[in-house]
């Protein structure tokens, strides 16, 4: 809950920056950018120091479990198209949604 207050608590302060950062993020990550400075490697990077429990359930187990339930939906085969909106960090971080899609028949 501690890692929670604090991400909380940054993301208050530098509010104003938010939707710049996050902008270069999505770009970073739809040009593929993984160089050293690269938004993608920065967010990678601080995440793994983050408390591996919080970690876990913010990203890994919520981005299998995503992913799966993406799968499990398009399983059924019923002809329709689906759009599907998610959070950019659960496309940048592996375990990411795509990351687990990837190994299935199925456009992103």
């Amino acid at each position: 809950m501690d890692t929670q207050v604090q991400n909380l608590e940054a993301y208050i302060k530098t509010d104003e920056e938010q939707a710049d950062w996050l902008n270069q993020l999505g770009y970073n990550w739809v040009h593929g950018n993984s160089n050293p400075g690269s938004r993608v490697n920065q967010i990678s990077d601080s995440f793994e120091n983050t408390n591996e429990e919080y970690r876990l359930e913010m990203n890994d187990t919520r981005n299998i479990n995503m992913a799966n339930k993406l799968d499990e939906i398009l399983q059924n085969d019923s002809g329709q198209t689906y759009f599907c909106i998610v959070g950019s960090l659960h496309v940048v971080i592996d375990p990411s949604i795509p990351s687990e899609l990837g190994g299935k028949k199925i456009r992103y």
